[in-house]
């Protein structure tokens, strides 16, 4: 699946909202041998474009809290007008049983579940 949202703001007033956005992602469930034996796997991103007050909100809000000095792995930068990540999902099992990753990057903040 793929998703976008373009806006054209021409408005000053409305320069805080992002310009583009585009999300987009991969889901996979195969089970073989009468369902005894599964792999599922999901792969997902997103990409943000907007003036750097629109890409800073997003920085900051709850979604990703940026700029929270405990959390040394993100970049809080105020002049970006870019943010994208993405996450992703792997399992492989037999039965209900089954092991797995889980990986999201901080400018993607969907569940993966």
């Amino acid at each position: 699946m793929f998703t976008t949202t373009n806006r054209f703001i021409e408005d000053v007033h409305l320069d805080y909202l992002s310009r583009n956005a585009y999300t987009g992602g991969l889901d996979l469930l195969h089970q073989w041998k009468e369902k005894k034996y599964y792999i599922d796997a999901r792969l997902v991103g997103s990409y943000i474009q907007g003036s750097e007050k629109a890409i800073q909100l997003l920085q900051e809000s709850p979604a990703r809290y940026y700029q929270r000095p405990e959390a040394d792995y993100l970049h809080y930068d105020t002049t970006h007008t870019s943010l994208g990540g993405y996450g992703g999902k792997l399992r492989i099992g037999k039965g209900t049983d089954g092991g797995g990753i889980v990986r999201a990057l901080p400018g993607f903040h969907r569940d993966l579940n």
